[in-house]
């Protein structure tokens, strides 16, 4: 199945372009690669008469589905039906199946994705990082050569600096991008023994400096859960006592020296937290919208939701939380039913015999799930890829479908 390794390859690489060559933030290369992926997917079903087996997102979306002709009254309900469903089926679905399918047919697959996966990130980074000195101290706009499918002009200040996007329509998806991804693929480049020491610090530093450079207040909350849960599987994982105190002594230092040397980057990084906590029109409106929303949880809706698009059905803003949006989409019982989804795939993940991969996937899940309270990722692949490659680490290991 050449052809659908060919695809996976080219859909990792690409689910950075969500908003660079895009006509919108759902209409671009990602979804569109997706497309062929699943038209492949389904001729191969249909063609070996395999049994596809229900999933707890069959039955959020039937919920969904309900609701959108029982109570939707919105314009746009059947494009964020759509999306959503795209998400489940295609983003979700048919990139796992087809993941462990063409890994079950050939090893070195294996490596083919997470070498793809290490450098789209690289990439990533190193674009974002050029492109913020380049609008911040040369005034290159890279807007002019990059076409985009929306917020063409992007000039969102932290401190007195523009912050970086990468290929995403905000600096917060690149910044949730980073959350999803960096973590295996920095881990890929310490477990995959052929990376030379020096190329593994330089990629640890690019990745690192990139999400400085999007000014993301919870990318740098983020980093600080990454660095407490890599310290413990550090410190826990020693062979011996004796290495469990050297190992103990080289993280107390290396906080000391962190402290002194990078005291500049880290002023900076709490400035920007402290900005965003601390009375922002940002956390001022997730907080207001969330209040807003209390006084439609009740009778029917209160278990069902409104369907998709609910904002716009009851005439009030936007979200901007993925769990809210589950709950007023699918009310309660659908927000239960994708709780309890996250929930199975993190029993997965401490099932992973390997702790580095266990280490690696407990960074990048917890650190994306926090970010989904403050964001709304449904439509975009990459929460769902990081899922998928999971099941890739997985799936030689008993992997449930």
């Amino acid at each position: 199945m050449q052809i659908a390794q060919n695809i996976i390859l080219c859909f990792i690489f690409c689910s950075v372009f969500t908003n660079a060559f895009a006509v919108s933030s759902f209409v671009n290369i990602p979804t569109f690669i997706s497309l062929i992926l699943c038209v492949v997917f389904f001729c191969h079903v249909k063609w070996h008469k395999i049994i596809l087996k229900p999933s707890l997102l069959y039955i959020i979306w039937a919920i969904l589905t309900f609701s959108l002709f029982l109570f939707s009254e919105a314009n746009k309900a059947l494009n964020h039906w759509v999306m959503w469903t795209w998400s489940f089926f295609i983003f979700y679905f048919v990139v796992k199946k087809t993941l462990l399918y063409v890994i079950s047919l050939s090893s070195v697959f294996f490596y083919k994705i997470f070498n793809v996966l290490s450098f789209t990130v690289f990439f990533a980074s190193v674009f974002a990082i050029f492109e913020f000195f380049a609008v911040n101290f040369s005034g290159i706009d890279l807007n002019l050569y990059i076409p985009r499918g929306s917020v063409e002009e992007y000039q969102p200040l932290a401190l007195t600096f523009i912050r970086a996007r990468s290929f995403m329509e905000e600096s917060g998806q690149f910044s949730f991008f980073l959350e999803c991804f960096a973590p295996i693929s920095i881990g890929w480049i310490f477990i995959n023994s052929k990376k030379k020491k020096v190329v593994r610090i330089i990629y640890v530093s690019v990745v690192v400096i990139s999400l400085f450079v999007t000014f993301s207040a919870y990318g740098f909350v983020a980093l600080l859960m990454s660095l407490i849960v890599f310290f413990y599987y550090f410190i826990v994982y020693s062979e011996s006592a004796a290495v469990f105190f050297k190992k103990t002594f080289f993280i107390l230092i290396s906080i000391v020296l962190a402290s002194l040397f990078l005291s500049t980057f880290i002023d900076q990084a709490l400035e920007v937290v402290n900005i965003k906590l601390d009375g922002s029109t940002s956390m001022n409106e997730r907080t207001s919208r969330f209040e807003g929303i209390l006084p439609y949880l009740k009778g029917v809706n209160l278990f069902i939701g409104y369907g998709p698009a609910a904002h716009e059905t009851l005439g009030i803003g936007s979200f901007i939380s993925s769990y809210l949006v589950v709950l007023m989409s699918t009310g309660i019982l659908g927000l239960i039913l994708f709780v309890t989804f996250l929930i199975n795939h993190f029993s997965v993940i401490l099932s992973i015999e390997d702790y580095r991969w266990r280490c690696c996937f407990v960074i990048s899940f917890v650190t994306s799930v926090v970010h989904l309270m403050f964001v709304d990722m449904i439509i975009y692949p990459w929460f769902w890829l990081l899922l998928s490659l999971l099941y890739c680490v997985k799936y030689n290991k008993n992997v449930e479908d």
